[in-house]
């Protein structure tokens, strides 16, 4: 497995007005050039603003392949997408949701991460992407992204490797689990 991060992205606190909704969100990433610290809540400096459904032992960092970038710029009609579009933490390459299995650990820079989980999106989701569509193609794509328990907490920058330590292939893969979902 050949499979790296790309980019470390931080939050910056935002406000959505949508359809009558309003709500604090941590989905606005942007790349962060430096070092992050992986905790088992989530990740430092990273704002979490509704830990009901993010952030915590079991989704404590979100991953986001950059493969499914292309086919998010097609479907949205966009000629650029910067990472950490969709709310990830690590925007990665050569790791998705057909590869890892529920329980997987990794070893990226110091830390120690096992696969939970795959992101199912909300409307903040829809909101932020302009297109409550967005939803539903995520949905239909099955480019999900893959939460992950932090195991030893730890650093992570850009160009980081991702190690894979181990998996259960009798374990679902991400994918499968959302689909069951």
């Amino acid at each position: 497995m050949n499979a790296r991060v790309i980019s470390t992205n931080l939050a910056r606190p935002e406000t959505l007005d949508y359809g009558g909704k309003k709500a604090r969100t941590g989905i606005y990433k942007e790349p962060f050039a430096g070092t992050i610290l992986l905790e088992a809540e989530g990740v430092r400096d990273d704002l979490i603003a509704d830990r009901r459904v993010h952030g915590g032992i079991k989704k404590a960092v979100y991953a986001y392949p950059s493969e499914h970038y292309p086919w998010w710029r097609e479907k949205l009609g966009r000629e650029q997408l910067p990472w950490g579009t969709f709310g990830e933490n690590l925007t990665t390459t050569g790791i998705d949701e057909l590869a890892v299995h529920k329980g997987d650990r990794f070893r990226i820079g110091t830390a120690l991460i096992e696969a939970t989980k795959p992101r199912l999106p909300c409307w903040k989701f829809g909101a932020k992407l302009g297109t409550n569509d967005a939803i539903r193609w995520m949905m239909e794509s099955e480019t999900f992204g893959i939460y992950f328990a932090v195991i030893e907490p730890g650093e992570v920058r850009a160009g980081d490797m991702i190690e894979r330590l181990s998996t259960n292939p009798d374990a679902p893969t991400i994918r499968a689990m959302a689909d069951a979902a």
